[in-house]
């Protein structure tokens, strides 16, 4: 004979059960190129973690952008590769820790033409193959606008080697329209979270599988 059950634990509300739930969510082999504006804060720490729990055939790379240009922090590859006696998940991890805020909006649209011809360029088959854009507030470079990225995507696009643009939008941003557009056509997934929210996490864990 057992005693009678107590009253269950409260866990808060939605958003404090979805953080709860989005460390211990199942990781997949996936192919994932990260596009990180570096003007974010709070988002390093959980990408950072999800990234370690990947398993060792997940491949992963990553860019970054600030107002002025754009950068191949990590090249993509499986996590589990030894670039200069270290695996590519630490070699994430510590270009993760290093970023800094460095104001002045963000070249997003031309970035995201750079990283997508390079998904393309190093597609592997068998896996989901995936751009994971995590940006906030609005586009700075005028020498893409929002048409334009939109023709280059449509234009890129091959149905031999899908590459699906998932975007993660913090906060406010004007550019929104565009990136559902994107996402759209590529086949990807758009999610708009507040900024410092609990929902953050469980974002970069459906997003970066």
């Amino acid at each position: 004979d057992f005693p009678a059950l107590a009253a269950p634990l409260p866990v808060g509300d939605d958003a404090m059960r979805t953080a709860l739930a989005a460390p211990v969510a199942p990781a997949a082999e996936a192919t994932t190129t990260v596009m990180l504006n570096q003007n974010l804060t709070g988002v390093t720490g959980p990408l950072k973690d999800r990234i370690m729990a990947l398993p060792p055939n997940a491949a992963t790379g990553l860019w970054t952008f600030n107002g002025v240009d754009s950068t191949t922090a990590v090249s993509l590859g499986p996590v589990s590769e030894d670039l200069g006696g270290l695996p590519r998940s630490a070699a994430l991890a510590a270009a993760l820790d290093g970023l800094a805020p460095s104001g002045g909006g963000g070249v997003s649209f031309t970035t995201l033409r750079l990283v997508y011809s390079d998904a393309l360029a190093n597609f592997r088959p068998g896996q989901p193959n995936s751009v994971l854009v995590i940006t906030t507030g609005a586009h700075s470079d005028r020498t893409l606008d929002d048409q334009g990225l939109q023709d280059f995507v449509k234009s890129a696009v091959d149905r031999d080697r899908p590459v699906a643009i998932n975007v993660i939008d913090v906060g406010e941003d004007p550019d929104r329209a565009t990136w559902e557009a994107v996402v759209r056509l590529s086949g990807g997934t758009y999610q708009s979270v507040p900024p410092d929210s609990p929902a953050l996490m469980a974002a970069i864990a459906r997003a970066l599988p």
